[in-house]
């Protein structure tokens, strides 16, 4: 009896420690937890400053030559305040939504043209991501934004880029016409 009151203790002692172990590596595995989840904040809010930091200084170049985009008006921490494109509170539709028509269009085509040529010849910048999502057709005018992504002409990546920003402004352009136009192979 004695042997068998000692064996069932030394099982609810190890069940005990094994209890232990379970809830110090739980403890651990959520102290672990949060410090990651605290380092990602504090990674996440030095790459929003850096990237705010960047659409700032792209948005200045691209004021300074000439390209229809928000102005930069102020920027604290991670937060980038811009001139509101649009009337009466009501913002910009993106090319993506404006109703234009066929004369419009070719209009606003040209001018994007101009525009992107501008931005890698005078701004020297490569917006990476343009496309009709990121293009504002305000007052007969296109409007370039999100350009924190931004690249300079000698990032290694910069003629890639270029060359799909072609092809995307390009296809929101043709998009329902009936035209086409000379596809780039890159």
């Amino acid at each position: 009896m004695i042997k068998s009151m000692a064996a069932l203790l030394r099982a609810k002692k190890q069940m005990f420690i094994t209890q232990l172990n379970l809830m110090a590596r739980n403890w651990l595995s959520r102290c672990t937890r949060h410090l990651f989840s605290i380092l990602r904040t504090e990674i996440d809010t030095y790459k929003g400053t850096a990237d705010t930091e960047r659409d700032t200084r792209n948005l200045e170049r691209m004021v300074k030559n000439g390209i229809r985009c928000p102005t930069a008006l102020d920027i604290k921490d991670h937060v980038l305040v811009m001139e509101f494109i649009g009337k009466a509170g009501w913002p910009a539709p993106r090319l993506k939504d404006a109703a234009l028509s066929l004369d419009k269009l070719r209009k606003g085509y040209r001018e994007m043209i101009i525009a992107m040529r501008m931005l890698y010849q005078k701004a020297k910048l490569v917006h990476a991501d343009l496309s009709e999502y990121n293009i504002l057709y305000f007052e007969g005018h296109l409007y370039i934004i999100d350009v924190s992504q931004a690249v300079e002409p000698n990032h290694v990546h910069a003629n890639e880029f270029l060359c799909r920003d072609c092809v995307h402004v390009s296809v929101s352009f043709t998009k329902g016409t009936g035209f086409s136009f000379v596809s780039i192979v890159y």
